[in-house]
């Protein structure tokens, strides 16, 4: 595949994953206003409408930028990927336990430390809904974009640049439903930041895991276990300050964690280029 033609594509996947969502807020903004400050038990139709958007949006950009690059040999292609799930146990580990065991970690000091943070786990069954979600996210994130995105750049490149990417496609849903809960722009523009590096530290050690594998489901794992993990341990009912405070902490053990790796894993260190002369990517 040309470079321009690959270029073009990944230009009509990234224009449709950001425009359904966006499109969706807008709706739903006319007509409901922001989302309300505290969770209710049911949503209003404009939150399924948002919803949807956000869950669907990468998968079916993928498929359309697909059909467009290859026909209808893209599509089977596309999710022909996730029948590559035959991996070492090591990177299974991995991909499901790196951010629950950071959580859990951020979760004990924040509720020694952080004011109005309970000390309890909060169960949710939203996480059912987020096992679907995440996947269709790495459906095209990774399973779409990544390949592409590496074809031009080193993985270091295209972990932060697509970290910060998929962090600014959760922006306007994300301010609809969470402006009122922070009360003021300065206190959701911390959230934001905070949100930032824990997507991108999340992109990164997907792109590692995607270098190695070259697999979809451990990247969906790894989503799901960083968005799962949140919505099955911390408590949805608290302050935004405590929520600020927790956010600050997980950021804190997931930046050490990141720190490990790039000092003590020979694997990382290759893969992303740190201290490893001319290092190549590798299947």
């Amino acid at each position: 595949m040309s470079t321009n033609r690959t270029r073009s594509r990944l230009g009509t996947y990234f224009v449709i994953a950001f425009a359904l969502p966006i499109g969706a807020v807008l709706w739903a903004a006319a007509v409901d206003g922001l989302a309300p400050a505290v969770p209710t038990a049911d949503l209003a139709g404009s939150s399924i409408v948002v919803l949807m958007a956000m869950i669907h949006a990468p998968l079916l950009a993928a498929i359309v930028a697909s059909l467009l690059e290859a026909g209808r040999a893209g599509v089977p292609s596309l999710f022909g990927q996730l029948r590559d799930w035959r991996h070492p146990p090591a990177w299974y580990l991995r991909a499901v336990l790196v951010f629950p065991l950071a959580i859990v970690a951020s979760m004990l000091i924040a509720s020694q430390v952080v004011d109005g943070f309970p000390a309890t786990i909060a169960p949710s069954l939203l996480v059912v809904g987020v096992v679907f979600s995440t996947l269709w996210e790495e459906i095209g994130w990774t399973g779409h974009a990544t390949p592409r995105l590496l074809d031009r750049w080193t993985p270091l490149v295209v972990a932060l640049g697509l970290g910060v990417i998929h962090t600014v496609w959760h922006l306007a849903a994300d301010y609809w439903g969470s402006a009122r809960y922070y009360g003021t722009l300065e206190l959701y523009a911390v959230h934001f930041l905070l949100w930032l590096v824990g997507l991108v530290a999340l992109r990164i050690i997907i792109v590692w895991s995607y270098v190695r594998t070259r697999s979809v489901v451990l990247a969906w794992l790894a989503h799901l276990g960083y968005t799962g993990g949140q919505l099955v341990l911390i408590p949805a009912m608290i302050p935004a300050t405590a929520t600020i405070g927790w956010n600050l902490l997980f950021v804190a053990v997931v930046l050490v964690v990141l720190g490990y790796l790039a000092i003590r894993d020979r694997s990382f260190r290759t893969a992303f280029g740190i201290g490893v002369p001319s290092a190549q990517p590798a299947a």
